[in-house]
């Protein structure tokens, strides 16, 4: 309280510049209260706002643009721009004609100051020479520092060679000069056949020598990756994972590893066919450290999941059980167990791909890649709308075989081919998602975070 109070608001001519953006309604007041422009250019300096020295600093009164609420929303930033322009422009003429016919006129002098403080191109002249300068300003100061810190490191490096001069008879630039000489001479006697000198002394050849002491590149890795973790047993030394990294994914997977990414008991899967994609469930997978097939429970028309449990032998109505290749099964997990109601209420699962579990033409139950719009709810059942993206194809009809099995007996009449794009409405129970989206062949999230995109 008992310290004098700040000047102006402490910044100089040189960077700051004072706009008043009601210039109208600032002229439209003032002709009521005063009538020559004399009078109002002493109206128009008291507005002026002082630095710290108590000069004032630069001052415009400009009539700049308002926009509605429409152009503001809209898109066409060219008509928006000719909006402002036309504006500003057209109040520019409007301040004119109240200076020249509202007030009285004063000398030359004083009637150019006063246009001045309204004048748009001046405020626009004035702000680049300002900006002009101050960038200038600075990049001489960089200069300055740059030129300070060029010769404080010459300095140091002169120093340095001079220390380094002292303690050594030859400086590292010769040492490094004749060892590069010395090595070319080493490569092209290698070249040229006429290297003599004894490198090893070793009576095996180079084959036995290669099948002794040699190694793989993945050898070698791992025999690298082991002797880190020894040296450098902290983990910001070291990355842990490193041999996860650099190795391919299936060259490090253990036996129980690669048990977990095999299809269990009871598990849909996703078949691949010639026509496409069948839905089964696995009802018993040999017993072998790598088992290559498994036993698939397939439905069809009369059947349905819930009765996964009772038709479990080969040969009934409703399903029928086939040994697949372990390669062409593609774990799948059911959708809604993953759905969180938070994220989908906030529309945080639409666009991802799943598969859809639904009739094929020939009667047994197929799988469709769709994507993911958004979910509804039909009374108390929860509804998903997606969009086709690849349809189920036609069975062949030149395969089918008279003992059955998936596209080879008789079923109902096909039922109308969706096409793609098609947006359709299902159960969220009909909605499955790959199980392991590394795999390459599976086209699903990686994650249902939220995120959606293709695995």
């Amino acid at each position: 309280i008992l310290k004098e109070h700040p000047r102006g608001l402490g910044l100089k001519p040189k960077q700051t510049l004072v706009v008043g953006t009601r210039a109208l309604n600032f002229i439209e007041g003032e002709k009521n209260d005063v009538s020559t422009q004399a009078d109002l250019m002493k109206r128009v300096t008291q507005r002026a706002v002082l630095d710290a020295s108590g000069s004032p600093l630069p001052l415009f009164l400009l009539e700049l643009f308002s926009l509605s609420k429409e152009d503001k929303d809209s898109f066409d930033f060219d008509a928006k721009k000719e909006n402002m322009y036309n504006q500003i422009f057209e109040a520019r003429g409007k301040i004119m004609d109240l200076l020249d016919n509202y007030f009285k006129p004063a000398s030359s002098n004083i009637r150019q100051e006063l246009y001045n403080y309204f004048d748009i191109e001046l405020f626009k002249t004035t702000l680049n020479n300002k900006f002009q300068a101050l960038l200038n300003e600075q990049l001489a100061s960089l200069e300055r520092r740059l030129h300070k810190k060029r010769i404080e490191c010459q300095r140091n490096i002169a120093v340095a060679e001079d220390r380094l001069t002292e303690k050594e008879s030859q400086s590292y630039r010769e040492l490094i000069k004749l060892f590069i000489r010395e090595l070319l001479q080493i490569v092209t006697e290698l070249v040229t056949g006429n290297y003599n000198h004894v490198i090893m002394k070793d009576e095996s050849s180079g084959d036995e020598f290669l099948l002794k002491w040699g190694g793989n590149l993945e050898d070698n890795l791992r025999d690298g990756h082991e002797l880190a973790m020894e040296l450098f047993n902290k983990n910001e030394l070291y990355e842990r994972n490193f041999i996860d990294k650099v190795l391919p994914p299936g060259s490090t997977d253990p036996p129980e590893e690669l048990k977990k990414k095999l299809p269990q008991q009871g598990q849909a899967v996703r078949v691949q066919i010639q026509q496409g994609f069948l839905y089964g469930s696995i009802q018993s997978i040999p017993e072998a450290a790598a088992p290559t097939t498994a036993h698939v429970l397939f439905y069809t028309r009369s059947g349905s999941q819930q009765q996964q449990s009772k038709d479990q032998k080969a040969g009934s109505d409703t399903a029928q059980v086939r040994t697949v290749e372990m390669h062409r099964l593609h774990p799948l997990v059911p959708l809604a167990p993953l759905v969180r109601p938070l994220q989908q209420k906030q529309g945080g699962y639409a666009g991802i791909r799943l598969w859809h579990r639904a009739y094929r033409e020939d009667g047994w139950v197929a799988l469709q890649a769709v994507q993911l719009k958004n979910f509804t709810k039909q009374g108390m059942e929860q509804i998903a709308v997606v969009t086709l993206l690849t349809p189920m194809r036609p069975a062949d009809q030149q395969n089918q075989n008279q003992a059955g099995g998936p596209g080879g007996e008789q079923q109902p009449p096909p039922q109308q081919q969706q096409q793609v794009g098609q947006e359709f409405s299902c159960k969220i129970e009909d909605l499955l998602v790959d199980a392991n989206p590394q795999d390459p062949s599976n086209t699903t999230v990686d994650t249902l975070g939220g995120q959606g995109g293709y695995g």
